[in-house]
């Protein structure tokens, strides 16, 4: 069970490598993510239990919210082969993104404050 699960659509862009290690830099380490690549090969392996990459079969990520599609297939994937109710938020995030390290931590108090909201 991960606090957060960090979705994550890509093309194989040299930009993930940052994304990755702006996740491997968070304060908090309660997370897990997958990387969803978009019909290209994976440009990571699975290095441990904290980032799964997955591989759509065919692009699907083309048109009007394609990467709305990768996530979702990401999504899907996650939930039937992992953690199905256990991640508490999905957190969306780029393939050029790269995340404070306080992310995580930050997510976590503010959900204590206002959890019964």
């Amino acid at each position: 069970m991960s606090f957060a699960t960090f979705i994550i659509p890509s093309k194989g862009r040299k930009t993930l490598a940052n994304t990755l290690i702006s996740l491997y830099t968070q304060e908090d380490n309660d997370w897990d993510a997958v990387v969803c690549f978009d019909g290209v090969e994976p440009t990571i392996e699975q290095l441990d239990w904290k980032i799964t990459p997955v591989v759509t079969p065919s692009k699907i990520g083309t048109g009007v919210n394609g990467a709305g599609k990768v996530r979702n297939y990401a999504l899907d994937y996650h939930d039937k082969n992992k953690y199905t109710f256990d991640t508490v938020f999905y957190c969306l995030v780029d393939d050029d993104d790269a995340l404070c390290p306080t992310y995580v931590s930050n997510l976590k108090k503010e959900f204590d404050k206002h959890k019964h909201a």
